[in-house]
């Protein structure tokens, strides 16, 4: 141990900045990909959705991709991040409404946020953390001849996709593989549910040999808030295969 600490010293005294007591700190990823964006214009070692993929699936959500293909006034539901927001005044000057960019990890569509919308989700619309938007298409604007234009979309509502994964869940439901599961393992997924105390119904699949199941509905003392953090902390368990959200 005290060979460790003087050869830490010697290296110490080798560099200037930990003389200073200066440190290297990497940026957190979040705002290393902002960064990234604001400077290139794209991102570089990541995406914001990176993580997200399990919730795109779960809420149905449309690639945006597809919207060029999609009818109009047909209602949709993205996952994704502003990257561009301008606000623009009424003509009458009693209110204001904005264009912005929405995208995920398939492409960019202008999204229309008209004046009531707009009062109700700006403060939304200015985080920077991945948005689930829902609102219906639009016709091409005639005025762009670019057949590159983006598609737009007319904003109905708006929210956090962590807010998101409240409103549109209706139960979480717990794979555990039976034949390697101890009374211990469901204590663990009891008292891990109990940690996140919430409204929504837990569902418990037991997975015996030969392809048999049961399932099982817990009552509603053990219901959850379905956070992903949660999700996680249950398929830490040993013996928990899945957990996942039912909308």
């Amino acid at each position: 141990f005290s060979a460790a600490c003087n050869a830490t010293k010697k290296q110490d005294k080798q560099n200037p900045a930990a003389q200073k007591g200066m440190t290297h700190q990497e940026w957190p990823q979040r705002e290393k990909l902002r960064y990234e964006h604001d400077t290139l214009g794209f991102y570089l070692s990541g995406h914001p959705l990176d993580n997200c993929e399990q919730d795109i699936q779960t809420l149905a959500a449309v690639p945006v991709e597809q919207l060029a293909g999609m009818r109009t006034s047909e209602v949709v539901r993205l996952v994704g991040i502003v990257t561009q927001l301008r606000e623009r005044t009424l003509k009458n000057g009693s209110g204001v409404w904005a264009t912005l960019t929405f995208e995920d990890k398939t492409g960019q569509v202008a999204v229309m946020s008209f004046s009531n919308t707009y009062a109700q989700a700006q403060m939304v619309l200015y985080s920077d953390e991945p948005l689930v938007l829902q609102g219906r298409i639009m016709p091409r604007d005639e005025s762009e001849q670019d057949s590159e234009s983006l598609p737009r979309v007319r904003l109905e509502s708006v929210s956090s996709l962590q807010e998101a994964q409240c409103n549109y869940t209706r139960y979480v439901h717990v794979h555990v593989d039976a034949s390697c599961t101890t009374n211990t393992a469901l204590q663990q997924v009891h008292a891990v549910c109990q940690r996140y105390k919430g409204d929504k119904l837990l569902m418990l699949s037991l997975q015996l040999p030969n392809t048999l199941q049961i399932d099982i509905r817990c009552d509603q003392q053990l219901c959850v808030q379905p956070s992903t953090q949660l999700l996680q902390d249950l398929q830490a368990i040993a013996g928990v295969v899945h957990a996942e959200r039912i909308c």
